[in-house]
């Protein structure tokens, strides 16, 4: 069976992992009806290959990054989530996924690490699992290190009025796609789909970021849809 390794994340939130990458292949998984074994990991994901969750191992080799797992098992496993889509709509999919990924994602780590009220939240939590000794010193390495990234990327160098504008555009425009569709191409999952869902049930699931809870809120088509793959995949299956 193959195994998923995800980040280890607290039972008492209810989105299925703090990373929406890799709660995007749970949902992927799940929908597709791969059988799978979560594997959770509370080490250092720098030891992953290319230092970052989540991976899968199947058959003895180790598989990383959402994007190529999927095209793993399109071409291993002949599943596909975007099999029914158009070449239209399968160039809207890959544009609102990077734009989801690359833009939307280090919105949420700026205010996730960057924030200095949100991040006396998330380091008791993304860190709990250190000896309290190092926990202080391993945490501020960290963060030293995604603040750093994102400075990089240019999304740290902004204010944070001006991140939140930024992400208040990417909302809408996936409302605006979505509509009152049931998923955002159809009545079928996608992996659009999945990917959103990564992030929104971030955004409304785990308290750590209260300005991006407020802002996901408002958009109530994408707030069912949350509910929605949630009931869907989540709760039917356990």
């Amino acid at each position: 069976m193959i195994e998923l390794v995800v980040f280890k994340t607290s039972k008492k939130y209810s989105a299925p992992n703090f990373s929406p990458f890799c709660v995007k292949l749970q949902c992927a998984f799940k929908a597709m009806g791969i059988p799978f074994k979560e594997i959770p990991f509370a080490g250092n994901p720098k030891k992953m290959p290319k230092g970052k969750l989540p991976i899968i191992r199947d058959h003895g080799y180790e598989f990383c990054d959402s994007e190529l797992i999927l095209k793993y098992m399109k071409e291993k496993y002949n599943k596909d989530l975007d099999s029914h889509l158009s070449a239209i709509d399968m160039a809207h999919c890959n544009a609102y996924k990077k734009m989801v990924e690359d833009h939307m994602g280090m919105g949420l780590l700026y205010f996730r690490w960057q924030v200095e009220e949100n991040w006396s939240n998330v380091a008791p939590i993304f860190f709990a699992q250190i000896p309290a000794p190092l926990r202080k010193i391993m945490a501020g390495l960290s963060r030293r290190s995604v603040v750093s990234t994102l400075y990089a990327n240019g999304m740290g160098r902004h204010s944070h009025d001006e991140v939140l504008d930024f992400l208040e555009d990417d909302f809408k425009a996936l409302s605006t796609l979505l509509g009152d569709k049931k998923y955002f191409f159809g009545d079928q999952i996608s992996s659009l789909d999945a990917t959103v869902f990564g992030f929104i049930t971030n955004c409304l699931q785990v308290s750590m970021t209260p300005e991006l809870f407020k802002l996901a809120s408002k958009y109530q088509n994408l707030v069912a849809f949350e509910k929605r793959i949630k009931k869907l995949l989540f709760q039917a299956q356990k």
